[in-house]
């Protein structure tokens, strides 16, 4: 598999320019992109959620503010998914709408690594802190 990889690296780094030439036009363009953890470059490896990180990371360095990152990941994607469904409860914090929230340690407007940081995650009404997080997602179980 790895000698396969090393003998098409050519056609890899051609896709990954290409695909970041295509993203920065769609933004220049004000086209509503979506965060998408299972597309790209390469989806070896991708885990999702863990992979939201490194795609709001990438749109940081491709030109994205940090703000309209974190837009393709909440606000974007629940557009997206009430033109796609008819449901629109969900994807900003109001009275009467559907959250899942993630507190974190820092403000992600000034650094997107902040989104990494997690204190904690609101989801379906119920608290969990870091601590419960960590051990949902361990290893060891």
């Amino acid at each position: 598999m790895i000698q396969a990889l090393d003998e098409n690296k050519a056609a890899w780094f051609w896709k990954r320019d290409l695909d970041i030439y295509i993203l920065i036009r769609l933004h220049d363009a004000g086209v509503l992109l979506v965060s998408g953890t299972d597309a790209g470059s390469s989806s070896i490896g991708v885990v999702e959620g863990f992979a939201t990180h490194d795609d709001l990371r990438l749109l940081t360095e491709f030109g994205f503010s940090p703000y309209e990152a974190l837009r393709t990941a909440t606000v974007n994607a629940a557009y997206a998914v009430e033109k796609m469904t008819g449901e629109g409860d969900f994807g900003t914090v109001e009275t009467g709408k559907l959250a899942d929230l993630v507190l974190v340690g820092g403000n992600p407007l000034k650094e997107i690594s902040n989104t990494q940081d997690i204190l904690g995650v609101m989801a379906m009404g119920k608290w969990y802190p870091a601590e419960q997080l960590e051990q949902m997602i361990s290893l060891d179980q």
